[in-house]
């Protein structure tokens, strides 16, 4: 969670929320004061994910092995995620002529986000005035929740050098490569090894650091990618009014029955992570963002 300090004293929130029923009067004391909503929430699988699980929502049975979205907890998530837009309590980038929720707080058109640890260089080079603070993910009705996006280095299967590449790889995840390259202000560390110097150097991080603990990862196996295409346009068609929060999920249950096989292993969907494109496709999140 990434707001703007001056604007919520300003509108009287003397803390920043630490759970759904602050946010939701957080967001209404900063559409008081500004009169406009403050609060920019995206209609993104990625950036919707980490409410769903703090409802106790899920996206696969306890075995993994078959799709279970459209849930009674699931309902609770959507039905605050998208009831804080629908009260006109939050906007969306695009509603408010911003590309990402980060660009909306640079560009003051928004107070309170939900951005990844990627929020940090972009910050300091579009707004670098701008008192912004961080703090862990609010704890929904049943749990805390956030996700954690990582990507990998791979060796491209018929390469005419694979001992050279893969004495690359083995440095660029090792210790000593991974701090370097970490060390650079955009990417965590996935090796607890390295959490004490990475934030040494980068203190005001720490919130993301914590979060892991109760991180849910980003990857949805074969036809991942299918399926978050399939369901952001649900969400999308959610927040234009064109259906109410039960139909959506029915269509993102049948979304995930047709793209996804789950097999009760986890594996990488190879969908992108929230920085790969000028609008992240993420939420309130941990990992290493697609940088390297």
């Amino acid at each position: 969670m990434v707001y703007d300090q001056d604007a919520l004293t300003a509108a009287g929130v003397s803390a920043p929320p630490t759970n759904w029923d602050e946010v939701k009067t957080a967001a209404q004391a900063l559409k008081d004061k500004s009169g406009d909503a403050r609060l920019m929430m995206q209609p993104d699988w990625a950036r919707y994910l980490a409410f769903h699980y703090a409802a106790g929502g899920t996206m696969l049975n306890a075995d993994g092995t078959k799709v279970e979205i459209d849930t009674p907890d699931g309902q609770t998530g959507l039905d605050f995620y998208y009831g804080l837009y629908k009260d006109g309590l939050s906007t969306t980038a695009a509603d408010a002529g911003a590309e990402w929720p980060g660009d909306g707080l640079a560009k003051d058109l928004a107070d309170l986000v939900f951005e990844g640890n990627w929020v940090f260089p972009f910050l300091q080079a579009n707004a670098p005035d701008l008192k912004f603070g961080i703090s862990p993910m609010p704890k929904g009705p049943a749990t805390n929740a956030t996700l954690g996006f990582t990507v990998s280095y791979s060796i491209y299967a018929q390469t005419k050098s694979p001992d050279a590449a893969w004495e690359v790889v083995n440095y660029l995840t090792g210790p000593d490569g991974m701090a370097q390259w970490t060390s650079l202000g955009l990417a965590m560390p996935s090796r607890p090894a390295l959490s004490d110097a990475w934030l040494a150097k980068f203190p005001e991080r720490k919130p993301f650091l914590d979060e892991g603990d109760y991180a849910h990862g980003w990857g949805f196996g074969p036809g991942g990618q299918q399926f978050v295409t399939d369901a952001n346009a649900v969400l999308e068609n959610l927040f234009a009014g064109k259906e109410d929060v039960a139909q959506a999920l029915t269509d993102i249950q049948a979304a995930g029955e047709k793209d996804l096989s789950p097999t009760g292993v986890a594996t990488p969907s190879g969908s992108p992570s929230p920085v790969s494109s000028p609008s992240p496709v993420g939420s309130p999140m941990v990992g290493t963002p697609a940088s390297g």
